[in-house]
């Protein structure tokens, strides 16, 4: 959408996909933002556009939005075009939920590895050995393995194996 100086949409776009969600095209052109966003979201707007228009630069702003009682998370950027700023918004709530997903996985293997009392090793798909961890809190144990470990780093994982076998 784009908006002149009084911060009144003069042109909007709607994708397919959204629909759904949002009021026909029309029913926005010619009306100031504030007639149809959130009071807080419309602050934001304003500011950014405002410093769109000041620093001739993209302004970037990310917030939440209720849209038919469904959360989502959207990324708007502002950049001034021809005496007009123009807005371009997109849905980010997926990548939202998938960082959440990721964030959540990284504390269940976080704990797990920490509940782990034994050397852990990460190995990739050919069999080497990329990192190398101890979790437990002896330290007398923590220097006999770190004095090892850091050797193993980038040796096959059968060699490394045989190794701690033989020792």
């Amino acid at each position: 959408w784009t908006v002149n100086e009084e911060n009144v949409v003069t042109s909007m776009h709607i994708p397919a996909e959204f629909s759904t969600l949002l009021a026909n095209e029309d029913d926005y052109v010619g009306k100031y933002i504030g007639e149809y966003l959130p009071n807080e979201l419309t602050k934001m707007c304003i500011e950014s556009i405002k410093e769109a228009r000041e620093t001739n630069k993209v302004v970037t702003i990310f917030y939440p939005l209720d849209v038919n009682d469904n959360l989502t998370w959207e990324d708007s950027r502002f950049i001034k075009i021809n005496g007009d700023v123009l807005c371009v918004t997109r849905n980010m709530t997926s990548l939202v939920e998938a960082k959440i997903d990721l964030n959540n996985a990284l504390a269940k293997l976080r704990a797990l590895v920490n509940s782990i009392p034994d050397h852990i090793w990460v190995v990739n798909r050919s069999g080497t050995i990329e990192e190398s961890y101890n979790t437990q809190d002896d330290a007398k144990h923590i220097k006999n393995v770190l004095s090892n470990c850091c050797k193993n780093i980038g040796k096959a994982i059968f060699d490394a194996v045989e190794r701690a076998i033989d020792t």
